[in-house]
């Protein structure tokens, strides 16, 4: 090759380089999203337990998520609406527990939650939730006393699946740390610095829900080609010692349960935004059940299987 054209090459390829700010095989994975972008995305989640009997929970969610700004400083105001809800239930306890299960699902179809999130992809602060806490209280509360229409009077049932506890699980399930869990999901917590395939880095998080966990996650780039990235995540998950007590009205439940979790999350690297999505958790460990209507108390095994799917509605 001539010198003065190798020259001219070599030239060429630094400058080519110097404007993209990294290498061809770098991705700093950022959110690329715009006012008024529409992403829609359906949620299904099936959780397998075998505890006191087993029994199969599914839910299936759509979500709409509209970008309604994006600020001076990064951060996006995002809309999150609940576009359609069915859970269902099968197995032990089916009966009561489906009833509080639909009851819940019956006022979430339609509701809206504004979230201002970060650009690494975290959720600093919300509007909306205390409103779909409240009806999902009121909800439950109502279901639960058509159900003990039917129960022997005194039934121990009365005293622990009341509105304190229903309202308990409702802040739990549905306050910041649980839409900054669900976007967890959606847009994926991001690195501070530009990627290569094999890169990898850590985010630690709240999992709220029926058992209270902490997850510490691993995101692996698995590849950087053309318009997606492929992101391994790995995930050990343990309850969380400051909430793995709940008081049910005079009886306690207490959770020593821990476990690990592994997925694949597809991005689409012109806006950054999540396609699809597959997690597989697995649980194991106990729940021990004490109080003043209990003799003694009573521990007992609980192994949980959890599988969730993310991909366009």
């Amino acid at each position: 090759m001539n010198t003065k054209n190798f020259s001219i090459l070599t030239i060429a390829l630094v400058a080519a380089f110097a404007l993209c700010g990294c290498g061809p095989t770098e991705n700093k994975l950022a959110l690329k999203i715009e006012a008024g972008d529409q992403y829609k995305l359906n949620f299904v989640t099936i959780a397998d337990v075998d505890s006191m009997g087993s029994k199969s929970i599914e839910q299936d969610i759509d979500f709409l998520v509209d970008v309604v700004s994006k600020e001076e400083n990064g951060d996006f105001s995002l809309k999150l609406t609940y576009d359609y809800v069915k859970t269902s239930m099968e197995g032990g306890g089916a009966g009561p527990e489906t009833d509080l299960l639909r009851a819940q699902a019956s006022v979430l179809k339609g509701k809206i939650v504004t979230l201002k999130l970060s650009p690494s992809g975290r959720v600093q602060d919300l509007d909306g939730h205390l409103e779909i806490q409240d009806a999902i209280v009121d909800a439950q509360s109502e279901a639960m006393k058509e159900m003990m229409k039917g129960m022997p009077a005194g039934n121990p049932m009365a005293g622990f699946l009341g509105e304190g506890f229903f309202r308990e699980q409702a802040s739990r399930e549905y306050g910041l740390e649980a839409y900054d869990y669900l976007m967890s999901q959606i847009v994926m917590p991001r690195p501070t610095e530009p990627m290569k395939a094999g890169g990898s880095w850590q985010c630690k998080m709240a999992t709220p829900g029926a058992i209270p966990c902490i997850s510490d996650t691993t995101y692996t780039i698995k590849s950087l080609e053309g318009d997606k990235a492929v992101i391994e995540v790995a995930s050990t998950i343990s309850v969380d010692p400051q909430k793995s007590e709940m008081d049910m009205g005079g009886m306690k439940m207490k959770y020593d349960i821990s476990g690990t979790s592994k997925g694949t999350i597809t991005l689409d690297n012109a806006s950054g935004f999540v396609t699809s999505a597959s997690f597989q958790a697995t649980l194991t460990g106990e729940m021990t059940i004490s109080g003043a209507m209990m003799p003694q108390s009573m521990t007992m095994p609980m192994n949980v299987q959890v599988t969730t799917t993310v991909s366009p509605a």
